[in-house]
C-alpha cells in the first residue's frame, strides 16, 4: 500500500489514543500492517510503545524495542524517552536503566525529558544526591548548548 496508508494507519492509532481506547492501538498494530500491505514506521512504534506503557504492559513495550531493531527502523530519543517514563512511573528502576543503557549504546544523548524521568526515579526512591547530581547534569548540558 502506499505511503498515505500509512499515514492512515498512524492517523487512526493516534485517534485510539486520543480517545484513550489503549488496546485498540495494540491490536491495530498487531492486525492492520498485513491487511494494509504496510510495514510499520517509527511513529507506528511510538504510538504503540505509547499505549503499551500507559496500559502498564512493559515488558510488551519494552520488546518493542528489539522489533524496530530487527527491521532496521531509525530509533530516535522519544522512543527511549517514552519507556523510561513509563519504566519509572511504575517503580521499575532496575528496568529503566537497561533502557538508558541501551540509549547511550545506539549514541543518543539524554535530552532533558530523558533527566526528568529520571528525576522521577531518584525522587521517587528518596535519592536525592543522585537527583541533584542528575540536576547539574541537566543544567551543564543546558549551559554548554548555549554557550
Amino acid at each position: 500500500m502506499s505511503h498515505r496508508g500509512l499515514l492512515s494507519f498512524n492517523a487512526l492509532r493516534g485517534a485510539c489514543m486520543n480517545a484513550k481506547k489503549f488496546d485498540k492501538v495494540n491490536g491495530f498494530f498487531k492486525e492492520l500492517p498485513k491487511k494494509l500491505l504496510i510495514e510499520p514506521d517509527l511513529v507506528s512504534y511510538n504510538t504503540v510503545i505509547k499505549a503499551l506503557c500507559v496500559m502498564g504492559c512493559l515488558d510488551s513495550a519494552s520488546l518493542m524495542l528489539d522489533e524496530i531493531e530487527r527491521k532496521s527502523v531509525q530509533l530516535y530519543l522519544i522512543t527511549f524517552n517514552t519507556l523510561f517514563d513509563g519504566f519509572f512511573k511504575k517503580g521499575r528502576f532496575v528496568d529503566g536503566e537497561k533502557i538508558w543503557v541501551k540509549m547511550v549504546e545506539k549514541i543518543l544523548e539524554p535530552d532533558t525529558r530523558s533527566y526528568n524521568a529520571k528525576l522521577l526515579r531518584f525522587a521517587t526512591e528518596k535519592k536525592m544526591d543522585e537527583a541533584e547530581k542528575s540536576s547539574e547534569l541537566v543544567f551543564q548540558g543546558l549551559c554548554s548548548k548555549v554557550a
